[in-house]
């Protein structure tokens, strides 16, 4: 529904656009006719990364935003004081996005509210920090790659983790997914297999 409103609006405003073009016969001035089309674009790309639905509508459930907003499949929910972290994803390609919440309902996710504070890349792969500006909402999301089959991730805070992995590729390695919301601060880190991996926002 998210893209199909937004298709429809720039298609509307393309006709209304192209019908004040030619009725004015404004095409033939170039000037104006090129300052007018690049606020057409200009106003496509707002429409297309702005949830201007958020002034409006509220939503009961991150089920409910993820039906709207999104044709991914969601596996699991993280849920936190001021958001939801929503879990994806199909053939190996995993996906999250930080839904926030107003009082009680659910807003759809615009991407300048999601701020990368840390990360760190080391043997086993790539762990990032993400938080909801403006919250005290933070998210651990990490991918790493394993050729062992026991594998054990701890984080300093003693929070749960949600683990996905996937069946060991060609080369021997398998995947491992990891997500959890944290309470962060600046001495985090996570063990991986008994090597501790710091997360200093101060570092990155």
């Amino acid at each position: 529904m998210y893209f199909i409103l937004r298709i429809t609006i720039i298609i509307v405003l393309a006709l209304i656009l192209f019908l004040v073009l030619f009725k004015k016969q404004i095409y033939k001035k170039r000037a104006v006719s090129l300052l007018i089309i690049i606020a057409f674009l200009s106003l496509g790309g707002l429409l297309c990364t702005f949830p201007f639905e958020n002034l409006f509508i509220d939503f009961s459930s991150p089920e409910d935003v993820v039906k709207y907003n999104s044709e991914f499949p969601v596996k699991d929910y993280i849920y936190n004081d001021s958001s939801c972290l929503a879990i994806g994803g199909n053939d190996g390609y995993e996906s999250f996005e930080i839904i926030p919440k107003k009082g009680e309902k659910y807003k759809l996710p615009f991407f300048l509210e999601k701020e990368k504070i840390a990360d760190c890349l080391f043997e086993y792969g790539l762990l990032e920090i993400y938080k909801l500006k403006n919250t005290n909402d933070y998210y651990l999301c990490g991918g790493l790659a394993f050729v062992e089959e026991d594998v054990n991730i701890e984080v300093c805070d003693g929070s749960n983790l949600t683990v996905r992995s996937s069946e060991k590729n060609d080369l021997g390695y398998k995947t491992v997914w990891i997500y959890g919301a944290v309470n962060y601060s600046n001495d985090f880190f996570v063990i991986v297999n008994g090597e501790k991996v710091s997360l200093d926002s101060s570092q990155s």
